[in-house]
């Protein structure tokens, strides 16, 4: 019949045996807190185990296996569990096979198997969590988690320092040692890259790309098109076909066609003023297009002409917009001083037709009140003159004429009766 060994117990929480309670090298058990004292050769009372753990002492060599492990377990007062049990004594244990414990109440597994000198230890079932610690020479990581028996989602340490989680079995974040950090690809060429997963319900993808840009949003490849935020003019850049298409820059001009806002390179801009900078070598810009009746009923032509439908143009001239409203004065001799000539625009060749108009300069002399300044690029001016205000004045003049010409066959009527 086997010897029992019978230990003092309690079931307080929190109780400690006193000298008194005990010999030199009795045992007794806190069952509620699961811990283990003894009375050592000077009469104090100390702590072998609390919990699970044993407090100062080494399995023995001889515990190399689940059936010593179980056996030294069954020794133990019945209050400890199994479970309890096989890890208070694994404690410390250096094994040179693989052993594993189980036991009735144990809902889950350790298993401790060196290979090589590196060690592997394993917890978890086959449907429940488990760590995983290898070999950075037996497998592509140092420590692994995973659920549900490797479906689910994992966290791999890489021989090299990569770090990549897994999610649905497939890698969905990498961290490599270098720094750079990828969603969506396992091997991020910027400090943060983040890619589409092939389908069309996340085609696009931002990319750090150093000092070019501090971000980039790009689609599936450079041929279709990407933005750039930050590149070395601070600006925000649209790629599409692998060419530059737009860009919004520093001092916030829009520019597309184009990489520059200067109005002597082809393209189009909108300054932050709200001004409009249309730059072409031929054609003509600002189209207007009618779908109702289709055609073009609007555009400026490259020499700067204004092309649309005859008789449409409509010029505000509400007398509720207006105020200081007064007669115009005699414009007889203005008109009169008004030299008309024909001529070439610098441009034009000296074949083409000649043009009818006048000379600002000319105007100015008797009316400066008709002559603006014409910007002819960004750092040419050129004189300009009001055509609508000459128009006015014109009409004006012809009315004093018709005036005189009725004065007159007034009089030659009476003469004539």
């Amino acid at each position: 019949m086997a010897t029992k060994i019978v230990t003092k117990n309690s079931s307080t929480a929190s109780a400690v045996p006193t000298a008194s309670d005990l010999v030199q090298g009795e045992l007794a058990v806190n069952v509620a807190d699961k811990k283990l004292f003894t009375e050592d050769n000077s009469g104090a009372i100390i702590e072998l185990a609390d919990g699970v753990k044993l407090a100062g002492i080494e399995a023995s060599a001889d515990v190399t296996d689940t059936a010593n492990v179980t056996a030294a377990g069954a020794l133990m007062d019945s209050e400890l569990t199994s479970e309890a049990s096989v890890k208070a004594l694994n404690q410390g244990v250096a094994t040179t096979d693989s052993p594993t414990f189980d036991g009735a109440t144990v809902t889950s597994t350790l298993n401790i198997t060196p290979t090589s000198g590196f060690g592997n230890i394993e917890v978890g079932g086959v449907d429940g969590a488990f760590i995983d610690l290898k070999s950075p020479s037996s497998d592509d990581y140092d420590i692994r988690l995973i659920t549900s028996g490797g479906s689910g989602g994992t966290i791999d340490v890489g021989a090299a320092g990569d770090l990549s989680l897994r999610a649905g079995g497939s890698e969905r974040v990498t961290l490599l040692s270098s720094g750079n950090v990828g969603i969506g690809t396992a091997s991020p060429s910027y400090a943060l890259s983040v890619k589409g997963l092939g389908s069309s319900t996340v085609p696009a993808s931002f990319e750090s790309s150093g000092s070019s840009s501090w971000l980039m949003l790009k689609d599936s490849g450079t041929t279709l098109g990407n933005v750039r935020v930050g590149s070395s003019s601070n600006a925000l850049v649209q790629y599409a076909g692998g060419a530059e298409r737009m860009r919004l820059d520093s001092v916030g001009n829009v520019i597309v066609g184009k990489t520059v806002s200067s109005a002597s390179t082809r393209g189009f801009v909108v300054g932050p003023n709200g001004g409009a900078y249309s730059s072409i070598s031929e054609g003509n810009t600002y189209h207007v297009y009618n779908t109702t009746n289709p055609g073009f009923t609007f555009y400026v032509g490259y020499t700067g002409g204004v092309i649309n439908y005859q008789a449409n143009n409509v010029n505000l001239s509400d007398e509720r917009e207006k105020k200081n409203i007064e007669p115009l004065e005699s414009k007889w001799d203005s008109v009169k001083s008004w030299s008309l000539k024909t001529f070439h625009y610098n441009h034009q060749a000296d074949e083409s037709i000649k043009n009818y108009g006048v000379i600002a300069q000319d105007v100015e002399q008797t009316n400066p009140e008709a002559i603006d300044v014409y910007q002819k690029d960004e750092d040419t001016e050129r004189k300009g003159v009001k055509e609508q205000q000459m128009m006015w004045m014109a009409i004006k003049a012809l009315q004093e004429a018709q005036t005189r010409i009725e004065t007159l066959e007034t009089r030659i009527a009476a003469l004539e009766e």
